[in-house]
């Protein structure tokens, strides 16, 4: 046991403490696991489940320490009792563990009765209430604030010859007295400024004054480089937890003092102290003593928290998550990081760090930064109004498009023309390819917009096959979540089955940028419809996953070859589809997948192709000669796979039509359940799922609905009304009628594998 003075263990010595985990047995090396979503989900539910392992039924939820020693070496009362069960319990709830479990409510029943004194232990209890509905938490949130407020060093109210150290006006110390302190250190700072934080998130009213002292606190002892010590005041070094505490806490500040300082565009958005200290972490975010023993965890909890609060998903070039999150996922044993405080610290690190992205930002050369804060604004709004955390984030064009993926929609905005090369407009155009959205909005556009106009012709250049249309004011993105009616005019581009771009001429995010969700609600309520509709009633994806394929080597086992047909009913709206499904086929199911250029139905050959796919998503208007060459290919043993991309209608009306002229009336019949396109070895299909729209049409049935044209007993052309094309490129769609991503790849594995089989599956159908 570490003994503490009377006026408490200061929490970063306690948190640098790491106990050795234990090694591996003689002989043995653990495998690396590498960074994926699953592992972050495995290692997570383990470290709950260890905290839970912790828990006690009586007294104090979890291990605590309720007495200290002072420095005459008499026992007294610890004054931060209490900060490690709130440690516990804010981790746990963060992880998604509900406040309704009996243990929890219990535990929350007693962490609200004792008396808290110190700063590491009220700066953490206001995090759990904050992590409560606002019935529950709303009034303990503003006790405890109220408190810390009344605690942080203050000036003298008149000048007198004692000033006191004008270092200290804005920390805390370890105890909070309900009357200012004498200051005290950056580490326990920024748990007093964390507790106050949490309140006024959630709109409970911090005196000006409190952010004030605080933001010049930590922009005048800010060291030359940028960071921060340990001490209340500049240093010649800066450590990376100090730093870190600083600029979190910087932001804090800045975002309650400062967000109506950029209603008008072209102003200088550059903040010295958080420039200076956002440098000192892309030089020395990643040192390898940062994330071995040591301070490791207490330092990554802080990263993260700058991480969501800058939204830069890279310090420099390295991303901040996924270096810390692989470093986490390899490194716990037995559901735990070496203890309950180091667990708990690892645990907010990788579920927070997680939380969906909403949004994904640009950063371009231009101005595109106008509204710096809008986003932590607008998110920090979502998270509060559907209780689910959710964040944004900045990315570059620097960095490969896949990336980019962490959000669904990446958004665009300025107030002058901004300076994209073809290349740049080549990785835009391919983040919409790969199932991403574009949103642009042009900032102070009641004055003269070259980014509004600038942005109409990019996309003509973007997607010159489809026009850029302002939305109908029935269209679903109005009512995904609020109803709003007329309130807004939005432009946007489709394919046919998504928007692949969304543009407003009005300045957004100036209502989100000065926080005015009381006065202009519906700009908040826009921005969450948009969230919403694009993921499918989801919030974005966790942080650091994408749905693309990485490019990985494989042995295959076998090969198959796919002729893909054109026409002229709008015949290849996702233009990468079948690139993300051959890169599936490869990886997943170790087969070569061979896809020809687009051709017309006058070039199949089924010597060269014995498998052609056909989509579209408008009608089919095919001459005489194509149609011919269909059928010549399908009665030659050629297998033609046909779906109605998104689910068109017109599409699959057509192809109804098609097959009825070409093989008879009514020849196409659903296909049965114990098929062999359904029953291929090794790549049974017993059920599928279907997306939500589908559902809403088709209700609860997980059975496949293929229809099939037979000849000689096999199924020649096989067609889906419901969306194959959508769900290879694996994207959520909130109109998309049609099958889950997963199945539509399994689906169409099934399908290419029997078509390229035709033979020797005939051949063992025989010889039964």
């Amino acid at each position: 046991m570490i003994r503490a003075s009377w006026r408490g263990i200061c929490w970063a010595g306690v948190l640098t403490v790491a106990v050795a985990a234990p090694a591996p047995a003689l002989g043995q090396r653990r495998r690396a696991i590498p960074f994926s979503d699953e592992a972050v989900e495995k290692a997570v539910e383990a470290g709950c489940k260890y905290l839970w392992s912790l828990y006690r039924e009586q007294g104090d939820p979890w291990p605590d320490q309720p007495t200290a020693r002072d420095n005459q070496g008499n026992v007294v009362p610890y004054v931060n009792y209490g900060g490690r069960s709130a440690l516990a319990m804010y981790a746990l709830l963060a992880a998604g563990e509900k406040h309704t479990d009996p243990r929890m409510k219990r535990a929350l029943k007693w962490l609200s009765r004792i008396d808290c004194k110190g700063t590491y232990a009220l700066g953490l209890r206001n995090q759990v209430w904050a992590m409560l509905p606002a019935n529950l938490g709303r009034d303990l949130l503003k006790r405890d604030a109220e408190r810390l407020v009344r605690s942080v060093a203050q000036p003298p109210r008149r000048r007198s010859s004692a000033l006191g150290n004008v270092y200290s006006y804005g920390t805390y110390t370890y105890s909070c007295d309900d009357k200012p302190g004498p200051g005290g250190d950056h580490s326990n700072t920024q748990f007093g400024v964390l507790g106050v934080w949490a309140a006024a998130s959630h709109n409970i009213q911090i005196p000006k004054w409190y952010w004030e002292i605080v933001f010049k606190h930590w922009m005048i002892t800010q060291n030359t480089e940028g960071g921060w010590n340990y001490p209340n005041g500049p240093s010649a070094v800066s450590k990376d937890t100090m730093t870190a505490a600083g600029l979190a806490s910087t932001f804090v500040a800045f975002d309650n003092l400062y967000v109506d300082q950029f209603v008008t565009c072209g102003v200088n958005t550059q903040v010295p102290t958080i420039t200076k200290a956002l440098g000192w972490f892309d030089k020395n975010f990643y040192r390898p003593g940062n994330y071995g023993r040591g301070p490791a965890y207490y330092y990554l909890y802080a990263v993260e928290r700058v991480g969501l609060a800058s939204g830069y998903k890279y310090f420099g070039e390295k991303d901040w998550y996924k270096i810390g999150a692989t470093r986490l996922i390899n490194s716990q044993r037995n559901g735990s990081w070496g203890g309950l405080i180091d667990t708990s610290f690892a645990l907010l690190f990788l579920v927070r760090g997680r939380n969906p992205v909403a949004f994904n930002r640009l950063e371009y050369r231009g101005d595109w930064n106008n509204r710096p804060r809008a986003l932590a604004n607008l998110t920090r709004w979502m998270s509060r109004s559907f209780e689910k955390e959710v964040s944004w984030q900045i990315i570059n064009l620097r960095v490969p498009v896949e990336e980019w993926h962490d959000a669904p929609v990446l958004m665009i905005t300025g107030s002058k023309e901004p300076d994209f090369s073809d290349a740049d407009l080549a990785k835009l155009r391919e983040f919409v390819h790969q199932g991403g959205m574009i949103f642009s909005a042009a900032e102070c556009s009641k004055q003269p917009n070259g980014f509004d106009l600038a942005m109409r012709r990019y996309y003509a250049k973007l997607f010159p096959e489809y026009e850029l249309q302002q939305l109908s004011p029935d269209h679903p993105i109005y009512t995904a979540q609020f109803r709003l009616g007329r309130s807004f005019r939005l432009w946007g581009i489709s394919n046919g089955i998504r928007l692949l771009a969304l543009h407003s001429d009005t300045d957004l995010p100036l209502p989100w940028q000065i926080n005015s969700y009381a006065t202009n609600a519906n700009a908040f309520r826009l921005a969450a419809n948009i969230c919403l509709f694009v993921n499918d009633r989801g919030y974005g994806r966790p942080r650091g996953t994408s749905p693309w394929p990485k490019k990985t080597p494989f042995v295959p086992l076998r090969v198959a070859k796919v002729a893909r047909i054109k026409h002229n009913g709008n015949w290849n709206p996702e233009p990468l589809a079948w690139e993300r499904f051959r890169l599936l086929m490869g990886q997943k199911w170790k087969t070569k997948l061979v896809v020809s250029e687009p051709m017309t139905p006058g070039r199949l050959s089924v010597g060269e192709y014995r498998v052609a796919a056909m989509t579209g998503t408008a009608e089919l208007a095919l001459t005489a000669e194509e149609k011919q060459s269909l059928k010549s290919y399908v009665q030659s043993g050629g297998t033609l796979i046909m779906d109605a991309a998104g689910g068109s209608q017109a599409f699959a009306r057509s192809a109804v039509k098609l097959m009825d002229e070409l093989f008879g009336e009514g020849s196409l019949g659903r296909l049965r359940q114990r098929s062999p396109v359904y029953r291929l070895p090794g790549f049974e299909l017993d059920s599928v799922g279907y997306r939500r729209a589908a559902r809403a049409v088709l209700g609860d049935t997980k059975a496949p609905r293929i229809l099939a044209v037979m000849l000689d007993g096999r199924p020649a052309v096989l067609f889906s009304r419901e969306d194959l094309t959508a769900g290879l490129v694996g994207y959520p769609c909130s109109t998309c009628v049609g099958y889950s991503p997963d199945s539509a790849a399994e689906l169409m594995r099934n399908m290419v594998l029997y078509g390229i089989r035709i033979d020797k599956m005939l051949a063992g159908q025989a010889a039964e």
